[in-house]
């Protein structure tokens, strides 16, 4: 499925009031995938629905001089959305279930999935984003415990316009070294409860990595799995460079053997993981020989606030 532009050449007229010879009707549609469809993305490099449009808005308008106009703009809110209710999957390799290159306000209540390839560095990934908006209040889940190289969602936001996704729903990541959540550029990752009963949450197996970002927003649940392998489980990991702001409603439990917070520069622990918004009651749960927080590059750094 694609969300896209097309163009229509017009005879000499005005647009947004001022004449011109060369006029183009500019549209763009919308697409949703209702619930029970089925796309299956098989082989390398293939998508399962693409958004790329610049939400164009046009309408005509007669003025008193009985000559038409062409009102252009753009309007995300109603124009090139793609919208998913159904199952996108992806069986292939360097696949992407679905990617949001620019459009409208775009959405997915259905499941987007990563399925297990043949034993291989798959590299597939279940939401690819650029820029503009997305909510998830569905599944995202990448089923590969065997295969490497695989994300949930990655946000890539190399434009003026950032990318901004705001979860509901659930992300599932399984296979040592894959990740849910990868980010850089100009990108913003928000991680919700969802409505009353709040049962969403990001589940991370063993080996993987639960989020790697430069700006998170979260305040619902996050469960690690124990460590079994040779990979351990992380659930945040952060370059010391990120900005991850915990909310009300943020729960992590930690598995066997698998750390909760990473930092790589321990002297910016404090400063990337804000959590002056969490309360007493926030739940931490963690297993046999796990830490809540790990430091390995022997620098100090001020993490009273998150440990008192």
């Amino acid at each position: 499925l694609l969300v896209a532009d097309s163009e229509e050449k017009l005879n000499a007229g005005k647009v947004n009031g001022t004449e011109t010879s060369n006029r183009t009707l500019k549209r763009s549609g919308s697409i949703t995938a209702n619930t029970g469809a089925n796309i299956i993305v098989d082989g390398d490099s293939n998508y399962g629905f693409v958004v790329k449009s610049e939400s164009y808005k046009s309408t005509f308008t007669i003025g008193g001089d009985g000559k038409d106009d062409l009102l252009e703009s753009k309007d995300t809110n109603n124009y090139g959305i793609g919208i998913n209710k159904g199952t996108i999957t992806v069986n292939g390799t360097n696949s992407i279930a679905f990617a949001m290159l620019k459009g409208g306000d775009s959405s997915n209540s259905g499941s987007l999935i990563v399925n297990s390839a043949t034993p291989v560095a798959q590299g597939s990934t279940a939401f690819y984003g650029e820029q503009g908006n997305f909510t998830n209040s569905g599944n995202i889940t990448v089923n590969t415990p065997n295969n490497t190289k695989n994300k949930g969602i990655l946000l890539k936001g190399a434009n003026a316009t950032p990318i901004n996704f705001t979860n509901t729903g659930n992300i599932s990541i399984q296979g040592a070294g894959n990740i849910a959540v990868y980010t850089e550029g100009n990108s913003k990752f928000t991680h919700n409860v969802n409505p009353t009963p709040a049962t969403n949450k990001i589940s991370v197996g063993d080996g993987s990595i639960g989020v790697y970002t430069p700006e998170l927003n979260i305040g619902a649940p996050v469960e690690l799995a124990s460590t079994t392998g040779n990979t351990t489980t992380i659930g945040f990991y952060s370059d010391g460079d990120a900005q991850v702001k915990f909310k009300d409603g943020f729960k992590l439990k930690v598995g066997d053997k698998s750390i909760g917070l990473f930092s790589r520069d321990t002297s910016k622990f404090a400063s990337t993981f804000d959590v002056s918004a969490l309360t007493a009651t926030t739940e931490i749960e963690l297993g046999a020989k796990s830490v809540l927080s790990y430091f390995n590059d022997g620098k100090s750094g001020n993490i009273g606030a998150l440990l008192s």
